[in-house]
């Protein structure tokens, strides 16, 4: 069954300079101390470096919100804050204890609206600043003086009773007021020049999935595979497997297209599929049979076609 979900905020070929990085070191192993102070003087010593710690209390959070929830609202706010200071250092090196939160960070899912908006927080960042930003776990509590400094911070915000969502210095405006702009300017990359595929396919999409739901499971997943160029064929072994990219029936590059429209091996068995498309006034063409039948009937008999033919020569589980 398929399902269909909305686009994500941040367009996905829209390249971002941020790196996460969680296997940096081991949580148990006593050199990490050691290990981490040698980064922060080679790999990041031209980096800004920042802190970050996020604590909670059975009278500050929902008892339902996890742990790492009020580490993404930490590593969120550090963001927010470096977009509002001035630094001549174009990388930025955020450090955190919770490597779940980072995890979550790095999903393409997002499953809560505080891994929404710290990802977008970390996407302005990024962008606006025209930064490299990088968001690294450091394992807690192993005599890290930023880590600990931040551990420290939290925990005396926790017993200070400061709201969660109380002002950081020189921040211009509120977290929220710049997530609404922030929304609005990603979700209008959309319908810009780089995110036209989604709102010119939008009733293509919707027809894809009308095709599919009259196919049967066999058809669906004749039809994803060739779509998708994961069929067996030589060509695809070739890529992946090293074997020769010829056809074992006539030696010719073996692709979807020489299966379906070229091989003349299986000049008979294509011949129902060769008067469909003369039919319908179409070319020879593994695209047309794949992709350009837009009408739902003929697209339907377009993917039993193709299923009857491979069945016939025997590449209906090969591809």
């Amino acid at each position: 069954m398929l399902h269909l979900q909305d686009p994500p905020l941040i367009p996905p070929w829209t390249s971002r300079s941020i790196k996460y990085l969680t296997n940096e070191f081991e949580k148990e192993d006593p050199l990490n101390y050691i290990k981490f102070n040698h980064l922060m003087v080679t790999e990041y010593k031209e980096h800004l470096k920042v802190y970050t710690d996020g604590s909670k209390n059975n009278e500050g959070l929902d008892p339902s919100q996890s742990m790492f929830e009020p580490e993404l609202v930490a590593i969120m706010k550090a963001g927010s804050y470096l977009m509002s200071i001035s630094s001549e250092k174009n990388k930025i090196l955020i450090c955190s204890d919770s490597k779940s939160a980072i995890e979550a960070l790095q999903s393409p899912k997002q499953t809560s609206r505080e891994i929404t908006t710290t990802q977008l927080v970390m996407d302005e960042l990024a962008t606006s600043t025209n930064t490299s930003v990088t968001i690294m776990w450091v394992p807690g509590h192993k005599n890290i003086r930023g880590n600990e400094e931040a551990d420290i911070a939290a925990k005396k915000a926790i017993v200070a009773g400061l709201p969660i969502n109380g002002t950081t210095p020189k921040i211009i405006g509120t977290i929220e007021n710049m997530m609404k702009k922030i929304k609005i300017e990603r979700l209008s990359e959309w319908r810009d020049k780089n995110g036209t595929w989604w709102a010119n396919n939008k009733t293509n999409i919707q027809f894809e999935r009308g095709l599919y739901e009259k196919l049967n499971r066999e058809e669906s997943s004749i039809m994803f595979r060739l779509r998708s160029n994961h069929a067996g064929t030589q060509a695809y072994k070739a890529k992946f497997l090293g074997e020769s990219e010829n056809c074992v029936k006539c030696g010719k590059i073996e692709t979807i297209h020489h299966i379906l429209i070229e091989c003349q091996n299986y000049r008979t068995e294509r011949k129902e599929i060769i008067e469909f498309l003369n039919n319908i006034n179409k070319p020879l063409s593994a695209t047309v049979l794949l992709r350009d039948i837009k009408d739902d009937k003929l697209a339907v008999e377009a993917v039993k076609l193709m299923t009857k033919f491979l069945k016939k020569i025997g590449r209906a589980t090969a591809v």
